[in-house]
């Protein structure tokens, strides 16, 4: 059964809508037209985008967002017992043949990360936090808020079109992703550089720290942060997807991986065939543009290959700049879109989509799949237990197995590996992923 939607002005924030809803998140036979004389005797399952009256079909009273080209200020409020957020003027008294609000809308301001390219105070990082969102704020940051509303919306067609049968849920789908900014704690570095943090631990009495040292250098245990064997082995009997990111940079404060050829060859040789692996770009690339550039060169010389999928280094998103460079760069998919300081789903969905861009109001070509968990966020931000993170963990796959959708979270190799501040962390992953 095709979906015909009618609407009186065909804008790009709407063509963009429907294409998300209809097509990306949740797979139908679609049409927008603005002929209204056609959409009233046309026999498809209709939906009404307009003020215009037409006769039983579903009708949402659009508010000015999706047919506006500016950027300003709006605001989302919670209403109960629907447990929805809606802008306060658009809500709608109870109706079979009228949606309670704009949905459309509500989606566009959350999927296009509206709220971001407004004025806001940033973190230390210059990242937009948890709870500077609309969705934090209502304490639906923890759900697939979208997935949740579009599964409500079909719902709600087929009481109106009876014979009209919803998409079944899609069957969960967990990828892990892993980013490499260190690959190993002392491999790859002088006698000289050893000895000193030797010395230096010993200053401080870091008994955790020279034993690690001593274990590596004297029993010759591998590298703490070598976990690449165990992550290829897992993913392997576990069928699980994988994407790995590359860190190609040491230069700075943030930036401190080691660039070897022959470890960073032995480690990418050991995912090719089964995993994808992409570039992740460095924290000053932010701020200088054709370090990116460099990066990317790099990355083809040490692999052969030319990166299309990209995570940025502690997670720094900034619209439309970060997006705009990824696109000027040739990169095809990103998986920067979480929070660093919470759980849950920046931009309301658990489902990969198209980046909207705001500030020329165009659909581009980059791919955007979110994550919804970080190793570092479960740890040093939460501070959560590994008990305590399972727990946190199990609920968010179990809102994701309700409505449909990809459990995708961050690890680190050195979280996965066998170092000691990140003791039964690696379970953690393997309690989630088995």
């Amino acid at each position: 059964m095709k979906i015909l939607i009618y609407t009186d002005t065909l804008s790009e924030r709407l063509r963009y809508l429907i294409e998300v809803v209809f097509n990306e998140i949740t797979p139908y036979t679609f049409e927008i037209t603005n002929n209204f004389d056609s959409f009233l005797h046309s026999n498809d399952l209709k939906i009404n985008y307009s003020l215009n009256n037409a006769p039983n079909c579903l009708q949402i009273i659009p508010f000015e967002l999706l047919f506006s080209d500016e950027i300003k200020p709006y605001k989302l409020n919670f209403f109960e017992p629907e447990n929805i957020v809606a802008f306060e003027e658009n809500l709608q008294e109870k109706n079979q043949y009228i949606y309670s609000h704009d949905f459309f809308a509500v989606v566009f301001f959350i999927i296009s990360r509206y709220e971001e390219y407004l004025d806001f105070m940033p973190d230390y990082h210059g990242r937009y936090t948890a709870k500077k969102s609309s969705l934090y704020a209502h304490g639906l940051h923890k759900k697939p808020y979208i997935d949740i509303q579009i599964n409500r919306f079909f719902s709600t067609l087929k009481i109106i079109y009876p014979a009209f049968e919803p998409k079944p849920l899609e069957k969960i789908e967990r990828t892990l992703t892993v980013d490499i900014d260190r690959i190993y704690k002392y491999k790859g570095k002088s006698s000289l550089h050893l000895f000193s943090k030797c010395v230096k631990n010993f200053v401080f009495f870091n008994k955790n720290e020279l034993k690690c040292i001593y274990n590596y250098v004297i029993k010759k245990q591998p590298d703490p942060y070598d976990a690449y064997n165990f992550i290829h082995n897992f993913t392997s009997q576990h069928k699980t997807k994988l994407h790995v990111f590359y860190l190609l940079s040491n230069k700075g404060k943030f930036d401190k991986n080691i660039i070897d050829f022959n470890l960073l060859k032995q480690i990418y040789s050991l995912f090719k065939t089964e995993s994808r692996q992409g570039i992740h770009p460095s924290y000053h690339s932010n701020f200088q543009k054709d370090l990116l550039k460099n990066e990317i060169k790099l990355f083809e010389k040490f692999f052969n290959i030319f990166p299309i999928e990209s995570r940025q280094h502690y997670l720094k998103l900034t619209f439309p700049d970060t997006y705009n460079n990824l696109i000027a760069n040739k990169i095809k998919q990103d998986f920067s879109m979480g929070w660093s300081d919470s759980i849950g789903f920046r931009a309301g969905t658990s489902h990969t989509f198209t980046w909207f861009n705001l500030s020329i109001n165009k659909t581009s070509i980059l791919k955007i799949t979110p994550f919804c968990a970080m190793d570092v966020t479960l740890k040093n931000y939460l501070k959560l237990n590994t008990k305590e993170a399972i727990i946190e963990l199990r609920e968010v796959l179990k809102t994701i197995e309700d409505n449909g959708g990809q459990f995708v979270s961050l690890w680190h190799n050195e979280s996965l590996g066998t170092d000691y501040e990140w003791a039964g962390w690696r379970e953690v992953m393997e309690e989630i992923y088995n």
